[in-house]
């Protein structure tokens, strides 16, 4: 509890940390993930990966394997960012349940490491 005494209300009871396998698909190269984790408090789950490598064919790639399915269809986008890569930053969405999908423009992070950084809600 956040304060003293013996109320529930501020009890934090869902909370969970872990490890993630992501899934490439629609990528003319699939990046070769480094790590991926995410942080689970309440219905608000915060994925983080670092990957190298990868050539994604634009609007049809994908990053599959979400630790816990979306609550709704675009309900999160994020930002991919890499450093010294043809196309250093891209952008998507959760546009199913338990996939990060619809990239801007083709994505080519050459030997770069890069990473992504997403919250949604379950």
């Amino acid at each position: 509890s956040a304060t003293a005494g013996t109320g529930t209300s501020e009890l934090l009871d869902d909370y969970e940390e872990g490890t993630w396998t992501p899934t490439f698909s629609f990528w003319s190269t699939a990046p070769t993930s480094v790590g991926a984790r995410y942080t689970k408090t309440g219905r608000q789950v915060t994925i983080n990966l670092i990957a190298v490598n990868g050539v994604s064919l634009g609007s049809n790639a994908q990053i599959a394997g979400l630790p816990f399915a979306s609550n709704s269809l675009n309900g999160a986008s994020c930002v991919l960012s890499a450093i010294s890569a043809t196309n250093e930053n891209s952008t998507g969405n959760i546009a199913d349940t338990s996939a990060i999908i619809n990239y801007i423009a083709a994505v080519d992070f050459g030997a770069s490491y890069w990473c992504m950084s997403i919250t949604y809600i379950v």
